[in-house]
């Protein structure tokens, strides 16, 4: 939903084809906050890699509607989580802003 997509579809005939979905970056912000309303428990179902690249995902979402106040905050708060959980500084630091 952050970016616009392609899905494969087979129509009643058995022909293939492509549909273009467009993004809805309002729907994939508020589906992302939701998702990561508890960062230590995303870091543990997704691993410290995945959550924070769903981390700076939403984080351009926040900054494309404008609000890079609240970007800033939440790539900060979330290198303090990952510091918190001890995880290599290298990668801590290239998520704080």
């Amino acid at each position: 939903m952050a970016k616009d997509g392609k899905v494969l579809t087979v129509t009643n005939e058995g022909k293939e084809t492509v549909k273009i979905i467009q993004a809805a970056p309002s729907q994939a912000r508020e589906l992302l906050s939701a998702a990561l309303q508890d960062f230590d428990m995303g870091a543990d179902s997704l691993g410290h890699i995945a959550i924070t690249e769903q981390t700076r995902r939403l984080g351009e979402l926040i900054a494309a509607e404008g609000d890079t106040s609240a970007r800033d905050d939440l790539l900060n708060q979330s290198a303090d989580a990952l510091a918190r959980r001890e995880v290599l500084p290298g990668v801590v630091e290239a998520l704080r802003l």
